[in-house]
């Protein structure tokens, strides 16, 4: 060589130049719907009806139901822009008096309600153990007292998960019967870890920051009940502020109380089971009455 450097030629090595910055906009897009867990789609659904239904574009949804569609496909079906809406699919063979009737699916609504106002999951969600709870109120007083699914499948053809849950924040109590509201007033999902808090006062013996906390749960479990706190329609804020609820409660109450207590707690089914310590919830010790959550939507409203 001469010194004036390697003669490399002319080098290709197809490197794409990457503008990070547009593709980062439109992965976006995908980003956002892929993040949701509760997603229905048109492909879910079961469109078959036994007849037509005149024009499907403007099909309501106790028309579809009673054409053969179940009724959360139905309801999935409407909300699907009428330009994008497919056609529903002619089964003649359907044997319409194998229907629920109206006031069948009512009831069926009413338990997957009672289900994701108090328990925060639909009927057959869960492993085998909440599969066999079914709340008294629903077997003896109401009595419904076939297997979750039944209710289920009765309401839609695919699994229930995808409906987005936070639909009950919208339900209006006004013409509930007077059984149910007694029943609803006793708790829903989101309190009773907070509400085991009222039964006794913590230890005497207890640090400061242990007294402060339970103060802290029971001016929440005795407010009226609201939305924030339901696990369903909870925000992200509030977990990451006051930490996950139930699991830092836990950590609580084995610092609050003795073994004496807690069993009584147990037995009287303000908890479901002797708590275990859950390591690395700690967040309770910056709890305390005058940072309590923001509490007005209520599930209960006055009007």
């Amino acid at each position: 060589m001469d010194g004036k450097g390697l003669p490399l030629g002319v080098v290709n090595l197809d490197a794409i130049p990457l503008d990070l910055v547009s593709i980062s906009k439109a992965l976006s897009h995908f980003l956002a719907p892929g993040s949701r867990i509760h997603v229905v789609s048109a492909k879910d659904l079961n469109l078959e009806v036994q007849s037509a239904v005149g024009d499907y574009k403007t099909a309501k949804v106790m028309e579809l139901v009673d054409k053969g569609m179940k009724f959360f496909d139905a309801v999935a079906y409407v909300c699907i822009p009428a330009d994008k809406r497919p056609p529903p699919v002619i089964n003649a063979n359907m044997d319409l008096k194998k229907l629920p009737s109206h006031s069948a699916l009512a009831r069926a609504l009413f338990y997957v309600f009672f289900f994701l106002l108090t328990q925060a999951r639909y009927p057959g969600q869960g492993g085998e153990a909440q599969q066999s709870q079914v709340p008294a109120f629903l077997k003896t007083i109401m009595g419904m007292k076939e297997p979750q699914k039944y209710y289920v499948d009765l309401l839609a053809s695919f699994a229930m998960e995808k409906f987005d849950p936070s639909w009950i924040r919208h339900v209006k109590f006004a013409n509930f019967s007077r059984e149910s509201l007694t029943r609803f007033g006793l708790g829903v999902a989101g309190y009773r870890m907070l509400a085991a808090f009222k039964h006794y006062n913590p230890r005497p013996d207890c640090d400061q920051a242990v007294k402060d906390a339970v103060a802290w749960c029971v001016a929440v479990a005795r407010a009226p009940a609201c939305w924030e706190i339901h696990p369903i329609t909870r925000e992200p804020a509030l977990l990451t502020k006051y930490g996950n609820l139930n699991k830092n409660c836990t950590n609580l109450l084995l610092q609050a109380y003795d073994e004496a207590t807690l069993q009584k707690l147990v037995d009287a089914k303000c908890i479901y089971a002797m708590p275990v310590e859950v390591p690395g919830y700690d967040d309770w010790k910056r709890w305390n009455v005058e940072d309590l959550p923001e509490m007005k939507n209520l599930v209960f409203p006055s009007s």
